[in-house]
C-alpha cells in the first residue's frame, strides 16, 4: 500500500475533523515509516512558553513556542535550517531540519552563532502507528498538499491553515473559506 503522505509533507485536517487536538490543523509530516508510523508537528498552534521551561533552557527565549501534538507534551522538538552544523540533525524538507545533537544546538543558540528567529521550538509531537494514518484518510480527515520551507517562514501561524488549502486549488474550494467557528457563519 502507497502511504497517503510522506516526509515533509503538509496534512491539512479537513473541515470535518473535529478532534480538538487537530482542529483546523497543518502538520508537518517528520517521519512516516510503514513500519514504525509516523511523526508530525503541527504548525499552527501557538502557546505559551511555560514558566517551568523558561527557567531551564539554556539559550535566549524563542519568541513563539507551538503545541506540536498531544504525544510527550513536554518534550521539546526543534525545527531549523542549520542541516549539517547540528550533528544527528534529520531533513525533512530542503532547508529544514528537525532535532540532532541539543547541547550543539542549544550552545549555537547561546552564543548567537545560531539564530533562534530561523528555529521553531515544539512542545510535544503528532504521532499515528503504523495504518492509523491511512485509515483516518480514507475516513476524510486528512487533506494532503506538498510542503515547504517558505511556506513556513512566509505564512503566519494563524494564517497557515487557510494558506494550505488555497494550495490544494479546486479540490477543496469551500474550505479555502471556512469560519474558524462554524456556528458564527
Amino acid at each position: 500500500m502507497k502511504p497517503c503522505a510522506a516526509k515533509g509533507d503538509l496534512l491539512i485536517a479537513a473541515s470535518t475533523l473535529l478532534d480538538p487536538n487537530f482542529q483546523q490543523t497543518v502538520v508537518l509530516i517528520c517521519e512516516n515509516d510503514p513500519a514504525k508510523g509516523t511523526h508530525g508537528l503541527i504548525l499552527n498552534r501557538p502557546i505559551s512558553l511555560p514558566r517551568e521551561l523558561l527557567a531551564v533552557i539554556p539559550f535566549p527565549a524563542p519568541s513563539i513556542l507551538f503545541r506540536g501534538g498531544p504525544v510527550q507534551p513536554d518534550s521539546l522538538q526543534v525545527l531549523h535550517p542549520f542541516g549539517e552544523r547540528i550533528p544527528g540533525a534529520v531533513k525533512v524538507l530542503d532547508g529544514l531540519y528537525i532535532g540532532g545533537d541539543f547541547d550543539v544546538l542549544a550552545g549555537g543558540l547561546a552564543d548567537e552563532s545560531l539564530d533562534t528567529d530561523f528555529c521553531r521550538f515544539f512542545l510535544g509531537y503528532s504521532g499515528w502507528s503504523p495504518r492509523q494514518l491511512e485509515a483516518e484518510f480514507a475516513e476524510g480527515a486528512w487533506l494532503r498538499v506538498p510542503g515547504s520551507a517558505a511556506i513556513l517562514r512566509e505564512t503566519p501561524p494563524e494564517d497557515l491553515w487557510t494558506e494550505a488549502v488555497r494550495r490544494l486549488g479546486r479540490h477543496e474550494p469551500v474550505m479555502a473559506h471556512f469560519p474558524k467557528e462554524p456556528a458564527w457563519n
